[in-house]
């Protein structure tokens, strides 16, 4: 519990340390552009590849490969069930990209982990590798894809090379390059794993400071919650871990994976998606306060969490 709440406030430092460079003049919008590009094209890249090259083996793949189909079968779910609410609330659909990644994805490594080691032990970290490979994989294919193309003046004449582009991102192909280094069962000299670990661990701390950056130019009188913004809280909170009980509940799942894949889906809102959303000019203020808002709200929502599930 001590754990899960250090990792929440650890957040929340270095959105405020960025909030606050940025009133005082050090941070400004050039900076927080080259910050963007900086995670998307390089750190995140670098964090795939040594994240999945250390963390999975040929072993883990297949002794869990059934876990794998059901942690991306319950984040379409979510993310299905997000498409329809935005339809059926007709938000608009420059913005329904942005409506679903915030409904869907999770921050499942630098909060989840930490997190589920402290509520259920580290037997449950394979379990979080599991949910955080849907997670990851989804939100740089299917949640990228709709983002990006809600900034595109003519989405119907998105060709299949264009098309391409857009799915095979710079995180995604790191995500598959770590992978590949698995399989193929190759080991990285020293000196590249260390440099990947470092230029990866940027990824953190620098999606962090760009959200401080961007809350500062905010006006918080001026920000209310609207229709969107409940259902994205209701829906990261609640519609989602419930969804995943009943889901589970069809068959005799472990009790653990059950534990860690509703824990999952109740952590607050992937960090990544308001770089994403900056990058390409589509709601990042919006998706900045949200992830900013889950977070603080997370260290009651985890604490009710821990309590149903031990």
């Amino acid at each position: 519990m001590v754990a899960g709440a250090s990792s929440i406030l650890s957040i929340l430092f270095i959105i405020t340390v960025g909030f606050i460079l940025s009133k005082i003049g050090w941070l400004d919008n050039k900076i927080g552009e080259a910050f963007s590009k900086i995670v998307i094209n390089i750190s995140l890249p670098s964090l795939m590849i040594i994240n999945i090259s250390k963390e999975f083996s040929i072993n883990t793949f297949s002794q869990y490969k059934f876990g794998i189909i059901i942690a991306f079968t319950c984040i379409i779910i979510s993310y299905f069930i997000s498409y329809i609410i935005g339809k059926i609330t007709k938000i608009n659909k420059t913005k329904l990209g942005i409506f679903c990644a915030l409904f869907t994805f999770s921050n499942t490594i630098f909060i989840g982990l930490p997190v589920n080691i402290a509520i259920l032990g580290e037997e449950s970290i394979p379990f979080v590798l599991l949910y955080y490979f849907a997670n990851t994989t989804l939100f740089w294919t299917l949640g990228l894809y709709n983002i990006k193309k809600a900034t595109n003046n003519h989405i119907s004449e998105v060709r299949e090379f264009h098309i391409i582009k857009k799915v095979f991102s710079p995180p995604l192909l790191g995500f598959l390059i770590g992978i590949g280094i698995v399989l193929l069962n190759i080991k990285l000299p020293i000196f590249l794993a260390d440099g990947l670990k470092y230029i990866g661990n940027l990824t953190t701390p620098m999606s962090m400071l760009f959200i401080g950056m961007i809350i500062s130019s905010l006006n918080l009188k001026n920000i209310k919650f609207d229709l969107y913004s409940y259902l994205i809280v209701i829906g990261k909170f609640f519609i989602n871990p419930l969804m995943i009980f009943l889901l589970l509940k069809i068959y005799d799942f472990p009790a653990l994976m059950q534990n860690v894949f509703i824990l999952e889906s109740a952590m607050p809102i992937m960090a990544q998606i308001a770089v994403v959303a900056k990058h390409y000019d589509n709601e990042s203020e919006y998706a900045s306060w949200l992830i900013t808002f889950t977070t603080i709200a997370s260290i009651i929502i985890i604490p009710f969490y821990t309590l149903m599930l031990i």
